[in-house]
Formats: structure tokens, sequence, C-alpha cells
């Protein structure tokens, strides 16, 4: 699969609203991939969590991929929709909503495989390891920071 996405941004606009521009490009790449398989990217990123860690309470899980529980429903709707997750009141505490994969949601770890293959191969043909690894720590203490 080729990506196509246009990134050439202006050499006197900011470092944030750069920033802002390759998000975008980034998010289109995103969008591509998965959207050939019939996903969001962020029905995308919630089958990659529940692959890693399944059964995970609703809370957690929108955290996990950076969206806010109280808006988090419609997604995991849709996701119930296509059968590829389901809903479970946790053993412990019924008032916890745990999200799981269905079968058919496992039977999809292949299909996420090749996604993050996908996504990965053409990301690092634009960014070397050592720039990665820089960017991934420089946003993650960006994640961290309280904002004023």
């Amino acid at each position: 699969m080729t990506i196509d996405v246009m990134s050439s941004v202006p050499k006197d606009v900011d470092f944030w609203s750069q920033l802002e521009i390759e998000f975008r490009a980034v998010q289109q790449i995103y969008s591509r991939v998965v959207e050939a398989y019939d996903l969001t990217v962020i029905e995308w990123q919630i089958l990659r969590e529940l692959m890693k860690q399944d059964c995970l309470p609703a809370s957690k899980l929108a955290k996990r991929v950076g969206r806010v529980a109280t808006s988090f429903t419609p997604t995991i709707d849709k996701l119930q929709i296509k059968r590829l997750v389901e809903r479970r009141s946790d053993s412990n505490d019924r008032r916890v909503v745990c999200i799981q994969l269905t079968s058919q949601g496992r039977e999809m770890a292949p299909t996420l495989q090749s996604i993050n293959h996908t996504i990965e191969k053409y990301m690092q043909a634009r960014i070397r390891d050592t720039e990665a690894q820089l960017l991934q720590s420089i946003l993650q203490r960006m994640q961290t920071s309280h904002l004023p």
C-alpha cells in the first residue's frame, strides 16, 4: 500500500504550527491505512490495546487511547455492532464495566499486525531511530507536564 500525504510546510511557519500540520499528516496516514479494513483510527487503537491486555475497564481503556471516558461510549457501541468487542461486568465490582474482545475481535490480530507494520514502515522511512527516540522522549515529557 502506498501512502500519499502532503506534509510540506513552509519554512517560515512557527514550531507549534509545524507540529500541528505534521500531526494532521500522520492522522491522514493512519486513517488511510485503517479505513481499508473498515475501521476508524480510534477503533484500531482500542483493538490494539485490547490485544495487549484484554478485558480493561472502559475508563482505563479510554485513557490508554487518549480519550475522555464520557465520550467513549459511542465508539465502544460501534465496535460492539461490528461484533469485535463486548461489555462485561467486573466480577469483583459490578459498577465497573470491562471491555473485552470477542472471538471475532481476537481473529483480527493478523489484520491489526498488518496495519501496525504498514504504518511503522512508512514512519520509519521518514525519521531515523535516534530521532524517533528523542521525539518519543519529548512527547512523553509533554504529556506528563501540567498546563497552567
